[in-house]
């Protein structure tokens, strides 16, 4: 498939997607819309960095039509994805009349309340959160009719399996649900037999490979030699942005002083950052004002 223009998409989103500067489906996209715009159950195993955000929320924006609450429920491991892909909707959907908002935890009630309330009809969330604002009153899930579970492997090994089970309990009306997976452990298994029928699955990135475009290389060296061994990678490579994950939270910090003492550019993300330094510390990364991103 080469361009968007075959997959039947409304022009309002097509238009969208040229604006973003997409020319050609991805492998998930082209292979997953058209069984969304079916109506189809679907299981999609894909990594992060595949196009798997597109290949759901461009058929759902496409079938959706305007009801009472929220018709459209994606729900999302962490508050990071979340608001990446309430960011997507609003970028595909913006020639659309349809109203998204996303609610996640760290931050306070008011404003999300009050977007609730003034009428949803794509609604991004993290579980606990989500359970938070039924649990008060601030929204419904009996008028959803889609549902989508995106990297429900990252759902599993954080524990919200049970915030899940209840939250999909509170959809008497689902018509069609979405799952999105790298990996498919039996517990997620489970999960679309109980509640996915007809479903047709789809492996774009088949589990436990590397992403197109990346190489892998191990260097053997002293614990006391890491942070050098860095620095004169970072100095030696054409590195443009660089993401490094360290194994604690101390460490990021550690590492992200040493290397600014070193001249480079950094920020640091990790979860006893507030929200609000979170998003400005991913977004310096996204735009290019810090070029490496230390993180947990």
């Amino acid at each position: 498939m080469e361009t968007f223009n075959e997959l039947n998409l409304k022009t309002e989103i097509l238009k969208a997607v040229e604006e973003a500067g997409y020319k050609k489906p991805m492998r998930i996209q082209a292979e997953a819309i058209p069984v969304v715009l079916e109506g189809k159950d679907i299981i999609g195993c894909a990594q992060t960095g595949t196009g798997k955000t597109a290949a759901f929320t461009l058929p759902i924006l496409n079938r959706l039509t305007k009801g009472k609450g929220p018709q459209v429920l994606i729900l999302a491991p962490t508050r990071e994805l979340a608001i990446q892909i309430g960011d997507s909707v609003e970028q595909y959907g913006k020639y659309l009349p349809f109203v998204s908002t996303t609610v996640y935890g760290g931050v306070r009630f008011p404003s999300q309340i009050a977007a609730l309330r003034a009428g949803v009809d794509i609604l991004i969330a993290t579980p606990g959160r989500l359970l938070d604002h039924i649990g008060r009153g601030n929204v419904t899930l009996k008028h959803v009719k889609v549902l989508v579970l995106d990297e429900a492997d990252r759902m599993l090994d954080m524990g919200f399996l049970p915030d899940v089970t209840r939250i999909i309990n509170k959809m008497p009306d689902r018509q069609q649900t979405m799952l999105f997976s790298a990996t498919m452990p039996s517990e997620v298994r489970r999960i679309s037999d109980r509640y996915m029928k007809g479903t047709v699955e789809i492996n774009a990135s088949p589990p436990a490979t590397l992403a197109a475009g990346l190489t892998h290389r191990v260097y053997s060296v002293p614990s006391g030699l890491k942070n050098q061994l860095l620095v004169s990678l970072l100095k030696d490579e054409p590195v443009d942005a660089a993401l490094i994950f360290t194994r604690t939270r101390r460490g990021a910090d550690q590492l992200g002083q040493y290397l600014s003492r070193k001249k480079f550019s950094v920020t640091r993300l990790h979860s006893d950052l507030a929200q609000d330094q979170r998003q400005r510390a991913l977004s310096g990364f996204r735009q290019g004002r810090h070029k490496i991103l230390v993180a947990t």
